[in-house]
């Protein structure tokens, strides 16, 4: 079953994934990890609304896609920019940088 695990990874986001990360992107510049959080707290949102009090709510985790296929959507459809990890300033280079996802 390990085969499995790494073929999800090279593949490509869920389409719900999708218009998950769509909706929550905007024109400020955010990290993979903040971009993470907001579409867990979205799901938990909308799983607290929506699952009643006999209904088991279910975990979220098709709708979370790996770092590798968040990165691979993020960086064909939206622009980046690199921002230095000692002064937060926007910088040309990779090195020292963490890159930061906007419309």
């Amino acid at each position: 079953m390990w085969w499995v695990i790494l073929k999800r990874g090279s593949g490509s986001m869920a389409q719900r994934s999708k218009q998950l990360v769509d909706e929550i992107i905007d024109e400020t510049p955010r990290s993979i990890n903040k971009i993470l959080d907001l579409m867990y707290d979205k799901i938990e949102e909308t799983r607290k609304i929506k699952s009643g009090p006999k209904k088991r709510p279910g975990s979220g985790k098709v709708l979370i896609p790996t770092r590798g296929e968040l990165h691979k959507y993020l960086g064909e459809n939206y622009n980046k920019v690199y921002i230095s990890k000692k002064t937060g300033k926007e910088i040309n280079t990779k090195s020292g940088a963490e890159i930061r996802y906007f419309r």
